[in-house]
């Protein structure tokens, strides 16, 4: 049985001077039967009209089409490993723990409390949960890889809590420990709560869970051109952390400062904080992201990990009555974290010169 296409290629061979022996054994070589070739000839030899193709491809039966080890890793539909489940129900555990131990300790102090305090103890606490309750999802459900280490970075902050709580109770500080027993339980129950779900979201099953994220990420960036952690993922994060700072600063700080004004140097000083955060927030949401949208990098994950960490030391500054902890954040740690994202970006700027010097 003849088609279109045996037809197409034997006129164009006929037409630029092939041997019929030859064209037959190109078409047999090609799994034609040897009867499609002869009619093909032959209805060749009936026709008048002989339309030359554009392309003079020989035809060959199709074949199947084998996928490669890249479109098998794409395609892979990789379900979440056990200890990715067990991390969140731990975390999920180590949460509820959290918010028990603040209600416990306002129930201690009910009549010492006045209402900046409760302000203090159930906002700033329910955004710090609200916070670990995101970065669990992200990380659980949306396979997430920054979230993971912010919720480590998190964790490192509580335990100098519990470490002062221990070091009292072991060197004679009994008595703090002690007024409030309940809530001290909880506290070190949390915490270890939380050192057990990360224990589980940084198993080996769960790095391999998320390094091929990465991969198929990484593979899809590539294949259309855009990344997504330079175009979405950062400029997302800091307009969510700005517009909490803003409100914060602007909001719940300006209040305090109108009703004691001896505070006002403190304010001056948070938006001293805030003024270095737009220039971030301006490079990388304006000038980074348009330079670095076209092209990927595994330092991007890097990168997005200490966005992350900088803006959570810049939110401690916002924060009524831990503003402390973050300028303090800033002097000891923000050093550290500024020469590490100076060099990410430095480095991968030298990335994108080599790929278009």
């Amino acid at each position: 049985m003849t088609n279109q296409q045996l037809l197409d290629y034997i006129r164009q061979q006929l037409t630029a001077g092939v041997s019929r022996e030859s064209i037959k054994t190109a078409l047999m070589s090609q799994g034609w039967s040897e009867q499609d070739v002869t009619e093909g000839f032959m209805m060749i030899e009936k026709s008048t009209v002989a339309p030359i193709p554009q392309t003079p491809i020989p035809p060959s039966p199709i074949q199947p089409i084998v996928p490669t080890q890249s479109t098998a890793v794409l395609n892979e539909k990789i379900s979440a490993p056990s200890s990715i489940r067990y991390f969140e129900l731990l975390m999920y555990a180590s949460i509820a723990v959290s918010a028990v131990s603040v209600a416990a300790s306002a129930l201690q102090y009910s009549q010492f409390i006045t209402a900046w305090t409760l302000l203090y103890m159930f906002g700033v606490t329910g955004f710090i949960i609200l916070a670990r309750v995101l970065c669990v999802w992200l990380a659980a459900r949306r396979r997430a890889n920054w979230a993971r280490w912010v919720l480590l970075v998190l964790l490192l902050t509580s335990i100098s809590s519990v470490l002062s709580s221990l070091i009292g109770f072991s060197f004679g500080g009994y008595a703090n420990f002690a007024s409030t027993p309940l809530a001290g339980m909880l506290n070190f129950l949390q915490i270890g709560l939380q050192v057990a779900a990360l224990g589980f979201i940084f198993s080996t099953s769960a790095n391999r869970w998320f390094s091929l994220q990465e991969i198929n990420a990484g593979a899809t960036g590539s294949s259309n051109g855009v990344n997504t952690i330079w175009t979405k993922g950062i400029p997302r994060t800091n307009i969510g952390f700005g517009i909490v700072s803003l409100l914060l600063v602007f909001g719940l700080d300006l209040m305090i400062i109108i009703s004691s004004p001896g505070l006002k140097s403190f304010w001056y000083l948070m938006l001293g904080v805030l003024a270095v955060f737009a220039v971030f927030f301006y490079l990388e949401n304006f000038v980074f992201s348009k330079k670095f949208a076209n092209s990927t990098s595994n330092l991007d994950n890097w990168i997005v990990v200490v966005v992350v960490i900088r803006n959570l030391i810049f939110l401690l500054n916002f924060i009524p009555f831990i503003q402390l902890v973050g300028l303090a954040g800033i002097v000891y740690v923000g050093w550290i974290i500024g020469l590490i994202y100076c060099g990410l970006i430095i480095a991968r700027f030298n990335q994108l010169r080599r790929i278009n010097p």
